[in-house]
């Protein structure tokens, strides 16, 4: 059973983050907070896996990266610009 990373509750909603529009669908990612307007690219980011799941506890809502090494990539890549 799935148990909530901040309050450790058993009572966890399983589904998935809605996109909006047809044609363009956009991808939901990670970007990490400190990159710089000039440092993203459309690119950019470690994409969400499709399943998430939701605490209505406290209300936190989670998902894992779908490639955790582009996780790994953007994190290393925002440490060597500082």
């Amino acid at each position: 059973m799935t148990e909530c990373p901040k309050c450790k509750s058993q009572k966890v909603a399983i589904g998935h983050f809605a996109t909006r529009g047809h044609s363009n669908r956009a991808a939901v990612s990670f970007v990490p907070g400190e990159l710089k307007w000039h440092q993203f690219s459309l690119d950019a980011g470690a994409e969400l896996d499709s399943e998430a799941f939701a605490c209505p506890d406290c209300g936190t809502v989670w998902t894992t990266v779908e490639y955790p090494e582009t996780l790994r990539q953007e994190l290393d890549r925002l440490t060597k610009e500082k």
